[in-house]
C-alpha cells in the first residue's frame, strides 16, 4: 500500500490518468494506460473544491466525489494466522520509493522466473528493456491458513452478491451477529432455526395464527378453479387496534369521540370539510349501525383496490384488496403501516390471448366471485353481531361496516359492474348517476344518483323475464352479475344509493391521469414536433433543474424521463409536477415561445396564465380542510375554471371532447367532499404506495409462477406481518418522535477563511466561494478583525438546517460545488426599519461564524415583498439588488421563511419570481369563494 495518503482525482485528458499528492506537497501524474508514475508536477494554480477541508474530510467527500487511496485502513490482521511464508515482498503494492523512482518492484516463484527467462531467451537483448513485467498468480497467492471469522465473512459477502442484497444490509447484519456474540447470553450450543421454522414458532409463541391467509378455491364462469388467499377482517381489524405503536393520540383524527363517533361540538375542525368523520354521510351510517344509545365502538372501513404487477408485462399481477380505518387522521392513512390487507385477487386473465372468447359480463362475474370471497370475512363480522374486545384498556363492542371504495376509473367500473364510460354509445357512461353522454362535459352537472331500488327491479325482471331483465340493465348500463357489494350481510354506509355512490372520483387518476394529460395532448399536437417542441422541453429540463434545488421544498416534483408533454414515461403525480414546471416557464420571459407555439392573443395569454394558476390551486384546494359553507357554494368557481379548460384546450376530432368521466368526476368532486370529508380522505396516492410493501415487495421473495403468484405473495406478506409483530413485541416501537420539541440549529460543511486587517487572504478555500460573499467579508474586514489582532480565522459552513418548536425542518444551502454544481438557497428575510418591519426575498451566499453567533451572508431585494401578495397572485416579480447596500450579515434567526424563487429566464436582470408554496394554493383558491353565498 502507499505509504502517504493520496486523494486521487480525474483528469480530463486524452490519457487515462490519475494525480495527487506526495509526501513533499508535490502532484505525481499516474499513466493508467502504462502503470507507471509519468511525471512530478507543481501544484495546479486553479482551485479545487478539494482544497477546503472539513472536520471529518473535505467538501467533496460530504458529497462522494474524493476517492482516496491510504494505507490507514482497518486492520486485516485478526483474519490472519501466523505463516513466516507471507512477508511483505510477495505483494504487488509500490512502496513509497518505488513510486518515485517510476520502478515496481515485484517478485514472483520460481516457476514463474524459469517460465519467463526461457521466454525471453529468444528474443533479442535490445527488446528486453521493451518487455512489460511479469504478472504474479492472483491465485495461491494469498495466505493459506485463514480464521473461521475470515472464512464466514467471505461467505457472507458471496451469498449477498448471489442475491443481490443490500450492502447497508451486510453492515447492518455483521453488527447484530457482534452484539449477540459479545452479549452475556451467548451460547454456542444454540442453533438459529430456519426461516419457515421460526415463523411458526412465532405465531405459536405470540398467539397470532389468525394473522395467516386461507387459499380459498373460487370456481369461475367456465368451471375453472381460482386460488383466492384470503384474510380474516376480524384479525387484521384487531391488529391495527391492538397496536400500541399505531394507537397513539398523534395518529387519531381530532373531533370526534373514537368509541362513540360522536362529533364535539366545541371543536373549530368540526366545521370543516376535514377528518372522515366530518363528511355528512357519518352520522347517518353511524347512527345505523350502532344507534342512538352509544353502546357500540364505530369502526368504518375505507377499502382501496387496484391492479399492481411485479413484471414488464403484467403477467405476475394481482388485485390486492386492502384497507384502513376512519379513526386514523389523514397523516396517518398516508402511510403503509396503517393499512392491512383483505386479500388478492389473481391475475384471471392470465394464459388468455385475444383468442379468449369469454364475455365482458363473465369477466366481470368471475371477478366478483373471488371479490365475494375476499369479502365473507367482513359478512361474517356483521352475521355475528360486532367484534368484542379491549381497545385502550377500555372493554367494547365494535361494529364494522364499509364507509366507501377508493379505486382508479376502470377499477370502479369493475368493481359496480358497470360499462366503460368512453363510448359515445353508452346510456350511462358514469358509474354512479343517470346522466348522459352529452351531460359529461357541464362542468356544474346535476346527477341524479343510482339507487339500490333502481337495481333491485332489474335483478327481479332478470330473473322473471330474462330478455326484459337484461334490456333493463343494459338501459343502466350494467352488467347483468351477481355483485359482491350486494349480497346479504355486507354492510354499507349509504343504504339508499349502495355502493354506487361510494366511489369517489379522486385526483390521481382523474386529473394526473385525465385532464392534464389530455391538455398535454392539445399542446403537442399545436406545437408539433419541430425545433420549438425542442425548444419547450430545454426549458423545462432549464426549469426542473432550479425546482429541484430551493430550500422550498413543499413543490410538486416533475419528470425528465421524456418531453414536458410527453404522454409516456410519466407518472400521474409526476405529470402534475411537470404542469407546474409548464405554469413557471410561462410566466418568464422565454416562455412568450409558448404563447407563439399556441397563437394566443394577449387577452388569452393572460387567461392561459390565471388557468394554470387556479386549476394548481383547484387541485390542492379538493384536498384542504375547507369550510363546509365555502365547499357547498364553490360549484361555480370549479365550473368557470374547467370552463376555461375547454376553451384554451379543445380536443381534436376522432376524440369524444370532454364528454369522458374523467371531466365529469372531476366537475362532481364536491358532491363527495360533502359526504366523506377532503378530497385527501379518498386520494388513490397512499394505497397506491402501499402496493409496495403488500405486492411489489413480497413478489420478489416468490418464485414468479403465475398460477401460484397471489398464493405466494400472501404467504410472504403474512410472514413480514408476524416478523414486524414479533419485532415490536420484543424491541417496541424504536420508530418513536426523535424530534426535540426545543428549536435548534444545526450547521455542517466547515471550512475557514483567514481575514486580516489588509482583506480576505488568498486560498483555496477563498478561491472557490462566491465573489460576492468575498467582497462582503472584504467590506467589513475592520469588524471582523477586533483588538489587537492581525489576522482572524472565521468558520464556514455550506448548509444549515433550523428547527422549529413543533419539529418543522428548515435546508439552506450556501455551497460551491454539491454533486457537481453550485446550489445557493432562498430565503425570507425579515429586517426592522425605521420601526417598520419588512421582508425580503434574499440569496444566501453563505454562512459564517463571528463570536460564537452564526450569520448569513444575503444579497437582497431592492424592494420588500408583502407575503400576502404572494398568497393571492402566486407568482410575485422582484429584482435582485445589486449596489453595497444590498449585500448584508444578518443574524440566522431572520431567515423566517424558506422559498421557490425561478429566474426571469431571457428577461431583465437580476428579475426573479418568487412562487407561492403548495401549501398556500387551497387558500388561494377559496378566497374568491365566498362562503355566504
Amino acid at each position: 500500500m502507499l505509504d502517504n495518503e493520496i486523494n486521487v482525482n480525474i483528469l480530463r485528458s486524452s490519457t487515462r490518468t490519475l494525480w495527487g499528492d506526495d509526501s513533499d506537497g508535490g502532484n505525481i501524474i499516474y499513466d493508467m494506460d502504462n502503470y507507471e508514475v509519468a511525471s512530478i508536477v507543481d501544484e495546479p494554480d486553479q482551485p479545487h473544491i478539494n482544497d477546503i477541508t472539513y472536520d471529518s474530510g473535505t467538501m467533496s467527500d460530504i458529497d462522494d466525489y474524493s476517492a482516496t487511496m491510504s494505507d490507514n485502513g482497518d486492520d486485516d490482521s485478526q483474519y490472519y494466522l501466523d505463516d513466516n511464508e507471507h512477508d511483505s515482498e510477495n505483494s504487488f503494492i509500490p512502496s513509497s520509493s518505488s513510486v518515485a523512482s517510476s520502478d515496481w518492484s515485484l517478485s514472483s516463484s520460481s516457476s514463474s522466473s524459469s517460465s519467463s527467462s526461457s521466454s525471453m531467451s529468444s528474443l533479442s537483448s535490445s527488446n528486453t528493456r521493451n518487455l512489460p513485467p511479469v504478472d504474479p498468480s492472483m491465485f495461491g497467492s494469498g495466505p493459506r491458513h485463514t480464521t473461521a471469522t475470515f472464512r464466514l465473512q467471505s461467505q457472507l459477502n458471496n451469498l449477498f452478491d448471489r442475491n443481490k442484497a443490500s450492502i447497508t444490509m451486510y453492515d447492518e447484519m455483521i453488527n447484530l451477529f457482534n452484539e449477540y456474540i459479545s452479549s452475556s447470553e451467548f451460547n454456542q450450543y444454540a442453533e438459529l432455526q430456519p426461516r419457515k421454522q421460526f415463523i411458526s414458532s412465532c405465531e405459536n409463541m405470540f398467539r397470532i395464527k389468525s394473522l395467516a391467509p386461507e387459499y380459498a378455491q373460487v370456481r369461475l364462469t367456465d368451471h375453472s378453479i381460482a386460488t383466492v388467499p384470503v384474510f380474516d377482517a376480524r384479525a387484521m381489524i384487531l391488529s391495527l387496534l391492538h397496536d400500541p405503536a399505531l394507537m397513539k393520540k398523534e395518529n387519531i383524527a381530532d373531533g370526534y369521540n373514537i368509541f362513540t363517533g360522536e362529533e364535539w361540538d366545541d371543536e373549530a375542525c368540526n366545521n370543516n370539510y376535514g377528518e372522515i368523520h366530518t363528511g355528512d354521510a357519518w352520522t347517518p351510517a353511524r347512527l345505523r349501525y350502532c344507534g342512538m344509545e352509544c353502546k357500540y365502538m364505530p369502526i368504518a372501513l375505507v377499502l382501496f383496490g387496484d391492479k399492481s404487477h411485479t413484471d414488464l408485462h403484467g403477467m405476475l399481477s394481482v388485485e390486492p384488496v386492502s384497507f384502513t380505518l376512519s379513526l386514523f387522521n389523514q397523516r396517518a392513512r398516508n402511510l403503509p403501516e396503517f393499512w392491512r390487507v383483505l386479500g388478492y385477487i389473481p391475475n384471471l386473465s392470465a394464459g388468455k390471448g385475444e383468442a379468449n372468447r369469454m364475455s365482458a359480463a363473465d369477466k366481470i362475474q368471475n371477478e366478483h366471485l373471488c371479490l365475494s370471497r375476499v369479502l365473507k370475512s367482513i359478512r361474517d363480522i356483521t352475521d355475528r353481531g360486532g367484534i368484542r374486545t379491549t381497545i385502550l384498556g377500555r372493554p367494547v363492542h365494535i361494529m364494522v361496516w364499509i364507509h366507501y371504495i377508493i379505486g382508479d376509473t376502470e377499477g370502479n367500473n369493475h368493481w359496480l359492474g358497470h360499462y366503460p364510460g368512453n363510448n359515445c354509445g353508452i346510456i350511462r357512461p358514469y358509474r354512479d348517476c343517470q346522466c348522459s353522454f352529452a351531460d359529461m362535459s357541464k362542468t356544474i352537472p346535476k346527477c341524479v344518483y343510482t339507487t339500490l331500488r333502481e337495481m333491485e327491479i332489474c335483478r327481479t325482471l332478470l330473473a322473471t323475464k330474462r330478455n326484459e331483465g337484461l334490456e333493463a340493465f343494459q338501459r343502466i348500463s350494467r352488467y347483468p352479475i351477481k355483485n359482491a357489494f350486494l349480497e346479504r350481510g355486507i354492510p354499507l354506509s349509504d343504504a339508499i344509493h349502495g355502493p354506487f355512490r361510494m366511489t369517489p372520483p379522486e385526483l390521481l387518476h382523474t386529473s394526473g391521469a385525465g385532464l392534464i394529460m389530455y391538455m398535454f395532448k392539445v399542446i403537442a399536437e399545436r406545437i408539433g414536433l419541430g425545433i420549438n417542441r425542442d425548444n419547450i422541453d430545454t426549458q423545462h429540463t432549464r426549469m426542473q433543474g432550479c425546482l429541484t434545488r430551493q430550500s422550498e421544498r413543499d413543490i410538486p416534483r416533475g419528470a425528465l424521463r421524456n418531453g414536458i408533454v410527453d404522454a409516456t414515461k410519466c407518472q400521474a403525480s409526476e405529470r402534475r409536477g411537470n404542469f407546474f414546471s409548464l405554469a413557471c416557464i410561462a410566466h418568464t420571459h422565454d416562455g412568450l415561445l409558448l404563447k407563439e407555439c399556441l397563437g394566443l392573443s394577449n387577452e388569452q395569454w393572460k387567461q392561459l396564465l390565471w388557468f394554470m394558476r387556479q386549476y394548481l390551486a383547484l387541485e390542492d384546494w379538493f384536498h384542504c380542510a375547507n369550510n363546509k359553507s365555502q365547499v357547498r357554494n364553490s360549484r361555480r368557481k370549479i365550473g368557470k375554471v374547467l370552463k376555461t379548460m375547454q376553451t384554451l384546450f379543445p380536443r381534436g376530432e376522432n376524440t369524444n371532447g370532454y364528454n369522458i368521466p374523467k371531466m365529469h368526476g372531476m366537475a362532481k368532486m364536491v358532491d363527495y367532499m360533502c359526504l366523506y370529508g377532503s378530497a385527501i380522505n379518498f386520494f388513490g396516492g397512499p394505497g397506491e404506495s402501499s402496493h409496495k410493501q403488500f405486492v411489489k415487495s413480497p413478489g420478489l421473495k416468490t418464485q414468479r409462477r403465475v398460477s401460484e403468484f397471489a398464493a405466494q405473495i400472501a404467504k410472504q406478506y403474512h410472514h413480514v406481518m408476524v416478523s414486524q409483530h414479533v419485532y415490536k413485541s420484543c424491541f417496541g416501537d424504536r420508530s418513536g418522535d426523535n424530534n426535540n420539541s426545543s428549536e435548534r440549529t444545526i450547521m455542517e460543511g466547515k471550512y475557514t477563511i483567514n481575514v486580516t486587517r489588509s482583506g480576505v487572504i488568498d486560498s483555496a478555500s477563498s478561491r472557490c466561494l462566491r465573489r460576492e460573499m468575498m467582497s462582503i467579508l472584504e467590506r467589513d474586514k475592520h469588524e471582523l478583525v477586533r483588538g489587537n489582532e492581525t489576522t482572524t480565522t472565521l468558520t464556514g459552513y455550506t448548509r444549515a438546517r433550523c428547527i422549529d418548536n413543533n419539529g418543522v425542518k428548515s435546508i439552506y444551502y450556501a455551497h460551491p460545488s454539491y454533486r457537481g454544481s453550485p446550489w445557493y438557497d432562498w430565503a425570507f428575510v425579515h429586517f426592522l426599519e425605521r420601526g417598520e418591519e419588512n421582508y425580503y426575498p434574499s440569496l444566501i451566499l453563505g454562512f459564517i461564524e463571528v463570536d460564537g453567533e452564526v450569520e448569513a451572508l444575503i444579497q437582497c431585494s431592492t424592494r420588500p415583498v408583502q407575503w400576502s401578495t404572494v398568497e393571492r397572485n402566486m407568482f410575485v416579480a422582484f429584482t435582485l439588488g445589486d449596489n453595497a447596500e444590498s449585500f448584508v450579515r444578518v443574524p440566522l434567526s431572520s431567515l423566517v421563511l424558506t422559498l421557490c424563487v425561478v429566474e426571469d429566464y431571457g428577461g431583465q436582470k437580476n428579475k426573479y419570481f418568487v412562487v407561492l408554496p403548495r401549501s398556500g394554493w387551497g387558500k388561494l383558491f377559496g378566497r374568491d369563494i365566498d362562503p355566504l353565498n
